[in-house]
């Protein structure tokens, strides 16, 4: 599984949501149509997809990522934080390809929101959580 590259997105989107619609519990269309709609540009609907993918799917990894990636890219920093932790909960380590993808999507986010997540989590006794979640949100402040 990769995130998904598209020659003609307008072309494939048809059959991509005619394959989700077809096998709605299959987490793998689900998430193939996200990565289109994100491709797209509408990020609201790359999230829904994705929040099904990972409904039927839930310790997937690739899947968390892109959530993260399309919080992200959407301008919601909030969800794109509780994306990122959850990711970081499940054991995501820095080098994974996919995990960097989304850790680079949040370059454009509210440094201060990320700071107060991080201490939250301090204050919650979750300090190596904390930690990953520090230099994975505030490495480039």
């Amino acid at each position: 599984m990769r995130w998904h590259d598209f020659e003609d997105p307008a072309g494939e989107k048809p059959a991509l949501e005619g394959a989700a619609q077809k096998e709605p519990n299959n987490p793998e269309a689900q998430y193939a149509l996200g990565t289109l709609y994100a491709y797209l540009l509408d990020f609201p609907d790359a999230v829904e997809c994705c929040k099904k993918a990972i409904k039927l799917d839930p310790e997937n990894m690739l899947f968390r990522s892109f959530l993260a990636f399309a919080y992200a890219k959407g301008g919601d920093d909030e969800n794109a934080i509780q994306a990122l932790t959850k990711l970081a909960e499940l054991g995501a380590e820095d080098d994974d390809y996919y995990v960097e993808l989304a850790i680079s999507a949040e370059c454009g986010m509210d440094p201060e929101l990320a700071r107060c997540h991080v201490e939250k989590l301090r204050d919650a006794g979750k300090e190596e959580l904390a930690e990953i979640m520090g230099r994975w949100l505030l490495r480039s402040y």
